[in-house]
């Protein structure tokens, strides 16, 4: 998808002083170029150069923002049972323009997964795993996000077939720190050895699950699964 540009006659319909006062500075600063040549004038000019870059990075946040929070009400409206594929596509396209329009911003990371759930939505799983991806990368450190990511990788592998990778992206969910999403991981690789006919992996899977996360509120579930597959 071709990056839109946001034009300057658009820019300069924000209300924003500080955004236009940015512009006069870069504008006065070429002018000038020549004069600016003793230390102290550089300092100056580096500072306001500073405070323009601010401008126009608190301008990015907060039309990020807006175009974020749009694009995740039309996503909330589009998980109806009603609802029709023109939602999801407008889904998309509100956070994709998040992360490529406005690629500073606080939330352009964020919009990364939400663009992917919209895209799996509309049944194009190929896609939706690089989105995902990507945002594994912005979030190397952060242990929760990419246990809940790779959940939703496994389910997009799992969606298009290919239920071999899908279980091997739960297992790298096992094999990291435990957390609170652990427990999907266990119960989701359990029933996709159930399905593919592997009822012995399947057994182990829960038991491991039971013996690893005793306190788990999912126990029970754990149990009864465990209980109809020795049948």
């Amino acid at each position: 998808m071709a990056k839109k540009k946001v034009k300057r006659k658009e820019l300069l319909k924000e209300p924003d002083e500080f955004l236009t006062f940015s512009a006069r500075a870069f504008n006065w600063l070429h002018a000038n170029r020549n004069k600016l040549l003793t230390a102290g004038v550089i300092i100056g000019a580096l500072i306001v150069l500073y405070l323009a870059g601010w401008g126009y990075w608190r301008y990015t946040n907060k039309k990020a923002q807006q175009t974020y929070n749009q694009a995740y009400s039309i996503l909330l409206k589009s998980l109806n049972p009603e609802a029709s594929p023109e939602e999801w596509k407008k889904a998309e396209q509100g956070f994709k323009r998040v992360f490529e329009d406005y690629g500073l911003s606080k939330v352009a990371s964020l919009a990364l997964p939400e663009a992917a759930m919209a895209v799996y939505l509309q049944g194009r799983y190929d896609e939706a795993i690089k989105l995902y991806q990507e945002f594994l990368q912005d979030m190397v450190e952060e242990y929760q996000y990419q246990s809940l990511t790779k959940l939703a990788i496994a389910t997009c592998f799992e969606a298009k077939g290919d239920a071999a990778s899908a279980k091997a992206i739960l297992q790298e969910v096992l094999q990291g720190p435990k957390g609170p999403f652990r427990a999907f991981a266990h119960l989701s690789l359990a029933r996709l050895y159930s399905s593919t006919s592997e009822r012995d992996k399947a057994k182990e899977s829960l038991e491991k699950f039971i013996e690893d996360l005793p306190d788990s509120p999912f126990i029970p579930m754990a149990k009864a699964m465990l209980q109809r597959l020795s049948r």
